[in-house]
């Protein structure tokens, strides 16, 4: 009985290591939620001083500034789709800072 107490302690310290440098992966994740369809991705930001030009910058992966997205697999972080909703929420705050 001992025994099994000491290694069922042994599998669930294994089993919480593991799951921690599950946490410690690079900026831009991606898992299939439906194979084909969506995916949960995360990516860096775009620099809120480049959302008006044509060719938005991505911010460095270590600032932490992560866009959480749900949506097509193929979603490019600097697209036209993730450079809209960027501005909406750059706007946004600016007009939650104002009040």
């Amino acid at each position: 009985m001992k025994n099994t107490k000491t290694l069922f302690a042994a599998l669930l310290l294994t089993g919480l290591a593991l799951n921690g440098t599950a946490f410690a992966q690079d900026a831009m994740t991606q898992d299939a939620l439906t194979a084909g369809a969506y995916c949960h991705t995360k990516f860096p930001a775009i620099e809120a001083r480049t959302l008006t030009n044509d060719q938005p910058v991505v911010k460095n992966a270590g600032t932490g500034d992560l866009v959480d997205f749900y949506g097509p697999c193929d979603e490019n972080p600097a697209g036209a789709d993730q450079v809209q909703e960027q501005r909406l929420e750059d706007q946004f705050r600016k007009q939650i800072g104002n009040e």
